[in-house]
């Protein structure tokens, strides 16, 4: 069974302490919001879904310890765009 979850995200997790992570993924699943509440304290996961069709984490960490996760996608392809420009010149 094969679905297609889009092509792969790419996330900056910006972290309180130590320097900020880019990790590649399809979705990010929080435990303090929703039906996955944790009893102990809450954690976040990163996830995606590459060759081989198999689901991996790639990422998992306590909430409490990230300032904030975000989608730069597409950030990154123009920074790549704007790099293979200066290469051509």
């Amino acid at each position: 069974m094969s679905y297609d979850y889009g092509p792969i995200r790419t996330f900056e997790v910006i972290w309180f302490g130590r320097p900020p992570e880019v990790v590649q993924g399809h979705r990010v699943i929080f435990e303090s919001g929703g039906f996955m509440r944790s009893p102990d304290r809450p954690k976040f996961k990163i996830y995606g879904m590459f060759p081989g069709e198999q689901w991996r984490m790639i990422l998992l960490g306590l909430e409490e310890d990230v300032s904030c996760i975000r989608d730069i996608t597409d950030q990154m392809a123009a920074l790549e765009a704007m790099a293979s420009e200066e290469e051509n010149k």
